[in-house]
């Protein structure tokens, strides 16, 4: 399935080089290399100017379209311009979000949001905003205020957070999912984007499975853990979950900050 989509999603100008111009232009050098060294014989002008002029007509052929191709990737560039915008924008409203989403889950208010940017921030475009400033400050928040403390914050959630935190972070899932899905039909989203965003996706996915193994785990009490065994990994078991947030956390900053 995802062969069958990533070769679906071959560049034009990629396909143009590998199975029209690479072999032109080896045809092209080919004939010109013959028709240097052909020796004299009698036919040796007819053979030197059908090798001289395939060569040269397949550098014609090469340098055609080559200027079509641009001329028609310039063409879609323009055309596509202000969609490749809003492309880059939901997916902007998605990373912060997730971290929002974070934020929220981890009981932090308003107040982590520095004092300059909350004067000059309007709080009704909390939903649209992607600008530089907002995007800036979601990454600090991300970066300086949550990754820090999630080791100490998972330990102290109830059973009852963490499934409330779960089902908020299947709810990113659900979101990641349908902005991957659409973008794969439309065709337009950067291969480097595309793979920050199924690693995002994969550490949800992971994290939410860890978490539906053993729900009845997570922020229960040692005493009322019916199986006594599991507690000889519970260190174990709450640093995995630690890493796979600190994942979706710093992968989601990471892309953030690639596209500010």
């Amino acid at each position: 399935m995802w062969g069958f989509i990533m070769l679906n999603r071959l560049n034009d100008s990629e396909f143009l080089l590998k199975r029209l111009v690479l072999p032109l232009a080896v045809l092209a050098v080919f004939s010109l290399i013959v028709s240097f060294f052909i020796i004299k014989q009698s036919y040796y002008i007819t053979w030197k100017g059908l090798f001289l002029n395939l060569g040269v007509t397949s550098l014609g052929i090469i340098i055609t379209l080559s200027y079509v191709n641009w001329i028609l990737n310039e063409h879609e560039n323009r055309k596509w311009k202000d969609v490749q915008i809003s492309i880059h924008n939901r997916i902007k409203r998605y990373l912060i979000g997730t971290i929002i989403t974070f934020r929220v889950s981890f009981g932090f208010d308003l107040n982590v949001y520095s004092s300059d940017f909350m004067e000059a921030f309007d709080l009704t475009d909390s939903y649209t905003d992607v600008s530089p400033e907002f995007c800036e400050e979601i990454i600090n928040i991300g970066e300086d205020v949550l990754r820090p403390v999630i080791s100490l914050h998972i330990k102290n959630m109830s059973q009852e957070e963490w499934f409330q935190f779960a089902k908020n972070i299947e709810v990113l899932q659900e979101e990641i999912v349908r902005i991957v899905d659409l973008f794969l039909v439309a065709n337009k989203i950067e291969p480097n984007l595309f793979s920050d965003l199924l690693q995002i996706e994969d550490e949800i996915d992971a994290f939410i499975k860890f978490y539906y193994a053993i729900p009845n785990f997570y922020g229960v009490p040692d005493e009322r853990i019916p199986n006594k065994e599991v507690l000889k990994y519970k260190s174990h078991i709450y640093d995995n979950m630690g890493k796979y947030i600190d994942n979706i956390i710093s992968l989601t900053v990471g892309l953030l900050t690639k596209m500010d």
